[in-house]
């Protein structure tokens, strides 16, 4: 019967967490990514794998994913999707290198493969991991989450702001000196 292994004439249930081998003369472990009870072993869903005294399944920890009753960290740049049945590339505004992505905080933005947060660059600010390029006229602040006008006698454009050479002064929109 499933579920049943011995010798000798005598069989039993195998224990949670086994089930009999080929011959059903033992009991060996779940397969990897397979759990169950009294003996009977049955394959995790998606989006979760065995416990690990293969009794039963249980959801992917946070940052894992997988398909056949077996988790792996989803790789750096990308998050796990609520299933957790698979990784999904970090948006635009966020970023991670564990398998999971955080929205970048003010004044950053993701780096270019999405792992880690940045400054915002040369002459850009911005709130919430989007960064822009400051106007005519504008640079950013200290801490780069906004734009600010250029300082008296300072003109730029392109978010970076020069002082004007002696005997000038910035025209009206401090694009130009």
């Amino acid at each position: 019967a499933a579920g049943f292994a011995g010798s000798n004439g005598t069989c039993a249930v195998c224990a949670d967490g086994t089930e009999p081998n080929e011959d059903m003369t033992a009991c060996q472990p779940c397969a990897p990514g397979w759990a169950g009870t009294g003996g009977v072993c049955s394959q995790c869903a998606a989006g979760s794998e065995p416990t690990a005294d293969q009794r039963a399944c249980q959801d992917c920890a946070v940052g894992y994913a997988g398909s056949d009753g077996t988790c792996a960290r989803c790789p750096a740049g990308t998050g796990a999707i609520a299933t957790r049945t698979g990784c999904t590339q970090c948006d635009a505004y966020s970023a991670g290198s564990d398998g999971t992505c955080t929205t970048c905080g003010d004044g950053d933005t993701p780096n270019a493969d999405r792992t880690s947060c940045v400054n915002c660059g040369v002459g850009m600010a911005g709130t919430g991991g989007d960064c822009t390029l400051c106007g005519v006229g504008q640079e950013p602040n200290a801490d780069r989450t906004a734009c600010q006008a250029c300082a008296v006698g300072y003109a730029g454009s392109s978010g970076v702001c020069s002082q004007c050479a002696p005997g000038t002064e910035p025209d009206v929109s401090q694009a130009v000196c």
